[in-house]
């Protein structure tokens, strides 16, 4: 094991350890226009975070906040989301799972979950840029500039990751 992946594991560790904290939600709130299907919704309310496969994620990942559920939802889903970008290959393009960061305001958090968030950016970037061709390492990652852009939405500067 390379040990820039295991940083990555330590890091989406890190993240369940720090978002354990948003318990599964009972219910999920999302639009009535039918964008979203009750049956879509219903797996994540019944399994354990780490029994859900990013599959399983794929529809909430796209709506999370925007039409379905809430910003300590999101949280809870977090981990798993995170994992699966990193392990997972991926129906959409990730930039569309790190700009949920921007939009639930992630820079406003507390700091362990800022911290957290901010290690998995590093390990993934560092894993990403280790790994050739990259989508090797992360499956649902087709060029390096697109692990690159879905940082840059995230907010962060980039200047750290540039210089890596």
């Amino acid at each position: 094991m390379t040990n820039s992946r295991h940083a990555l594991e330590s890091a989406i560790e890190g993240l369940y350890a720090t978002f354990a904290r948003y318990p599964r939600p009972e219910r999920i709130e999302y639009s009535p226009c039918g964008c979203t299907k009750p049956e879509e919704v219903a797996p994540l309310l019944a399994a354990p975070l780490r029994a859900l496969r990013f599959a399983d994620l794929g529809n909430y990942c796209f709506s999370a906040m925007t039409t379905q559920g809430s910003v300590d939802d999101f949280r809870h889903f977090l981990p798993g989301l995170f994992q699966g970008a990193a392990e997972e290959e991926f129906a959409y393009n990730i930039e569309i799972l790190f700009g949920k960061l921007s939009y639930a305001k992630w820079l406003a958090w507390p700091k362990e979950e800022i911290a957290g968030v901010r290690a998995y950016l590093s390990a993934i970037w560092k894993f990403g840029i280790d790994s050739f061709p990259i989508e090797q390492g992360l499956p649902g990652v087709y060029e390096v500039e697109t692990l690159l852009a879905s940082i840059a939405v995230t907010g962060e500067v980039l200047d750290p990751y540039l210089k890596a």
